[in-house]
Order: structure tokens, then sequence, then C-alpha cells
């Protein structure tokens, strides 16, 4: 068995669940809410990827 398949055997379903949800949400992030949008960057923008200023909506790269 490999390695992901023993890892999902042994989860529990509730956090596979959960883990699928925020994965959902964060991929999606870009196209939501100006909330989701300003939150979205601040992790991934500013926090992992030094970023200090957020591109304007209309102009971001995630969405052309």
């Amino acid at each position: 068995m490999c390695c992901s398949c023993r890892c999902y055997a042994h989860t529990p379903l509730s956090t596979i669940r959960a883990w699928e949800a925020v994965r959902i949400v964060d991929h999606a992030a870009p196209y939501l809410s100006k909330a989701f949008v300003d939150a979205h960057f601040a992790f991934h923008g500013r926090a992992i990827g030094g970023q200090q200023r957020q591109p304007e909506r209309w102009n971001a790269p995630s969405l052309q």
C-alpha cells in the first residue's frame, strides 16, 4: 500500500472532509468576495510570497 493510501486509511473521515473544505475555499478565494481575496493575499502573497502590495483585482494574475 502506498504512503498516501495508508494516510487516508488511518485518517478520520471528518478530518479529510475539513481538509478538502479548506482547499476548496483557498483555491476559490481569488474569485470570491473582497474578504476572501484579502485573506488569501495576506497569507499567500504577504506571509509566504513577501509581496508588499496586493495587485488590483482586475489585474490579478489568477483572474486572467
